[in-house]
């Protein structure tokens, strides 16, 4: 799907943004945005109308977010971890100690793995690649990657 423009005005008096980073548009067309120094994530319709406003879990800098597999992934940069929420908004410290986590993909396969999560820990300059349930499966770039984001 493409990201057009649109003449249609949204209804919402407060779609204000300040520094959004990371914007994902699921499969039902709704619009997920990272709007990182307002500590929260904005989910959208087409018309650019909040559905949603997340910013539990004290949020801090949100950056990179990806929805798989019925949750949103939500790279907490200066928390440093990663937060799963389902759809109604509830969520889970999920994956915790990294150091300025940036970007987030889930890829999911057919191996004994089923789903993989990718994490640019930016200031570990490394890539972490997690299991669907949190746990550490390995790390790339150890030494070879300078703040991946």
């Amino acid at each position: 799907m493409g990201l057009g423009v649109s003449n249609r005005k949204p209804k919402t008096a407060n779609l204000s943004f300040n520094k959004p980073s990371g914007i994902y548009v699921d499969e039902d067309n709704f619009i997920y945005v990272a709007d990182t120094n307002n500590d929260r994530i904005k989910k959208l319709d087409q018309d650019g109308n909040t559905i949603q406003e997340i910013n539990k879990y004290n949020l801090n800098k949100p950056n990179g977010l990806i929805k798989a597999n019925g949750y949103l992934y939500v790279t907490d940069r200066n928390n440093d971890r990663i937060l799963k929420y389902d759809m109604q908004g509830s969520g889970e410290n999920f994956i915790v100690g990294l150091n300025k986590p940036e970007d987030i993909f889930v890829l999911t396969t057919n191996d004994s793995y089923g789903e993989s999560i990718y994490v640019a820990d930016r200031n570990n300059d490394n890539i972490k690649i997690y299991n669907k349930n949190g746990g550490l499966i390995k790390t790339v770039g150890n030494g070879e990657l300078n703040k991946p984001s």
